[in-house]
């Protein structure tokens, strides 16, 4: 039986830019047995000066584990009242690295990316975006959670989805996808593949870091008949290969 009576686990907490802030905490917290608190991000940004304040020790340092807690101010703590638990179970102390200071997105090259514990207990399917919870957003061997409330995704294609309609056989009509590589590293692409009746052009070979380029996909029915079939895009992402659902009817 899970003795568990409390879990904070994958926010993303911070005091924000906009709304006035008058606590020198982010959180405060009263750690005790009972509760486990895995795979947060605590960022004092601005207003507050302390990341996590502890109204009591952390009595059991194993319930408390991946999270990435941090003050940017300079006269701030990441801990205060408490024993500094960085480097231990899986804690960090580092700027996350959002990609905008109201976007709490995680940005490629994030100390926060595969950092967390795939074991945390009730581990959602999906991130706050509704993104797959866990996504290899490194290329290690082995895909790990993120910490905080968003999965970093490293290459992301939009639309998710393509609908030709229905052409004449010999006809042909276009449209447009983009692929956005949002690693700090280029995107080195092995293999766009499309299936029968469909063909794509545009996007080369290596994607600079957070940059996109434009695929041109193209249905050309040759027979009769409904084509509902998936573009891949083979890269050295982590999360490859990406695939978009086409479909198209040839008349």
């Amino acid at each position: 039986m899970n003795s568990t009576l409390a879990l904070l686990a994958n926010n993303t907490i911070t005091d924000g830019r906009h709304v006035p802030y008058t606590s020198r905490y982010v959180a405060l917290i009263y750690p005790d047995a009972s509760i486990v608190i895995a795979n947060n991000i605590l960022f004092a940004s601005s207003t507050a000066t302390d990341a996590l304040g502890c109204g009591n020790s952390i009595t059991v340092p194993a319930n408390f584990y991946n999270n990435n807690v941090f003050s940017s101010s300079a006269n701030g703590e990441a801990y205060l009242g408490c024993a500094d638990q960085t480097g231990t179970n899986g804690n960090i102390s580092a700027a996350p690295e959002f990609v905008e200071t109201s976007n709490f997105r995680l940005k490629g090259g994030s100390p926060a990316i595969d950092a967390g514990s795939n074991a945390a207990p009730h581990l959602l399917k999906t991130d706050l975006a509704g993104n797959p919870r866990i996504i290899n957003g490194n290329g290690g061997p082995t895909a790990i959670v993120d910490i905080g409330a968003y999965e970093f995704v490293p290459v992301v294609v939009s639309p998710k989805s393509l609908s030709f309609g229905t052409r004449a056989l010999g006809s042909s009509t276009s449209k447009m996808l983009k692929l956005t590589n949002a690693q700090n590293r280029a995107l080195n692409i092995s293999l766009f593949s499309a299936p029968t009746n469909y063909s794509d052009t545009g996007c080369a070979a290596s994607v600079p870091a957070f940059t996109s380029c434009t695929l041109t996909v193209m249905f050309q029915p040759v027979t009769a008949g409904t084509f509902k079939r998936n573009l891949a895009v083979t890269d050295d992402a982590g999360s490859s290969p990406q695939t978009v659902p086409l479909s198209g009817i040839g008349r």
